[in-house]
């Protein structure tokens, strides 16, 4: 006999991480059966979808004011459906403000709620470890600096590992190690939110005129936005056309866009990363991925000007990179909303150029790697089946 359990991805990023955690939990226990908030990724494994993710797809102060009573009416939606499917557990994956208050109603509910992938409430300060402690029967954290936080607070925490290595290190099995294709490839990373891609690609065109003709600027689409969609966004990118060729860095990737002698990628993020000489980044878990691949970075972020100012006033933390957060100290430069792009430039040549500096970075990113285990998926679902198993 089946028994149902509610799994929601809230957004792109988590919708992978789910889909791995739900494979991992089928193999464990075939009886336990996936419903609930879902992406292409989900919904290929197997999980019936009560809503489709994009649904969801906000970001920033100023995009919820704009959305908030969808927003209410999604929560409402989903909580009634629950109530009809009367899951044995739930599992919140990432995205914590809505997430949050869907724990909450859970909690009275008396359904389990399973958090996979720690709030950083390290960084936000104490108000919502409060509300964690409270709500969540089980708190499951890709970042290993997080345990003694968490434990200290008294939630029921425990650090699986990270996911993001675990994939990163699939790829990297497929891969021949002598690398470069080309002898220096710009990798650009806008972020998978639409804000992102219009704040940070404007900028990243500009780049072009800043490089030698020698250099390749490829920069990435993610697969969750595609080529029509960023041309929606930025419409001056509709005058790019598609190409093949023989080339051997072209013939690397599979769906390339070419603009103004740049190249747009879609949905192959790590190859550009693998490839690339230096890496503008933008995103949390770009930042990662880049380390774990062993791609050299700069993080470049803009958002927002409303949502920036209120992040900044209520942030703890010294840094807004993953691998500078687990090494707690500067491994990357990051440039953050109000920036000159040629002091990001200036940057970005002296990992090029200055082959002592970039050795140290990556000598960095082996300390961080250290500090991180692999497992993540495995480890989290042999620890929801045991506590919640049917049979």
């Amino acid at each position: 006999m089946k028994q149902n359990y509610f799994i929601s991805a809230g957004e792109f990023s988590g919708d992978l991480l789910a889909a791995e955690l739900v494979s991992e939990i089928r193999k464990l226990d075939p009886h336990l059966h996936p419903l609930g908030i879902t992406g292409p990724a989900l919904r290929k494994e197997g999980v019936q979808s009560l809503l489709d993710i994009q649904n969801l797809a906000v970001m920033g102060i100023s995009d919820v004011l704009k959305r908030i009573s969808q927003i209410r009416m999604i929560e409402q939606r989903i909580l009634q459906q629950i109530d009809q499917m009367k899951p044995k557990f739930a599992i919140l994956v990432d995205y914590p403000g809505f997430h949050l208050r869907i724990a909450e109603q859970l909690k009275m509910r008396g359904i389990p709620a399973v958090q996979y992938i720690a709030p950083k409430a390290w960084a936000w300060g104490s108000g919502r470890v409060k509300k964690i402690r409270r709500d969540y029967d089980l708190v499951l954290g890709m970042l290993p600096f997080e345990e003694e936080f968490y434990k200290s607070a008294g939630v029921n925490y425990t650090y699986v590992g990270s996911p993001v290595m675990d994939r990163m290190d699939a790829f990297l099995e497929t891969q021949n190690h002598d690398r470069k294709i080309h002898s220096s490839v710009i990798g650009c990373f806008p972020g998978s939110r639409d804000s992102e891609v219009k704040a940070m690609l404007p900028l990243f065109l500009d780049l072009r005129e800043q490089f030698s003709p020698d250099t390749k600027l490829v920069i990435s689409v993610a697969e969750n936005i595609g080529w029509k969609h960023v041309c929606e966004l930025l419409p001056e990118l509709k005058l790019g056309r598609r190409v093949q060729g023989s080339d051997p860095i072209l013939s690397y990737f599979n769906e390339v866009y070419e603009y103004r002698d740049m190249w747009f990628v879609v949905g192959q993020s790590f190859e550009i990363m693998f490839q690339s000489s230096v890496a503008l980044v933008t995103s949390g878990t770009a930042t990662l991925e880049c380390a774990l691949i062993g791609a050299p970075q700069v993080v470049v972020y803009k958002t927002q000007g409303l949502t920036f100012a209120i992040a900044k006033a209520l942030l703890k933390v010294k840094y807004a990179s993953l691998p500078n957060l687990i090494l707690d100290r500067e491994v990357l430069k990051e440039f953050l909303q109000d920036f000159q792009m040629s002091k990001v430039l200036e940057e970005a040549k002296r990992i090029l150029q200055n082959i002592d500096y970039r050795q140290k970075m990556l000598g960095d990113y082996l300390a961080m790697r250290a500090k991180l285990k692999s497992g993540a998926a495995s480890t989290g679902a042999q620890l929801i089946v045991n506590r919640y198993k049917v049979h």
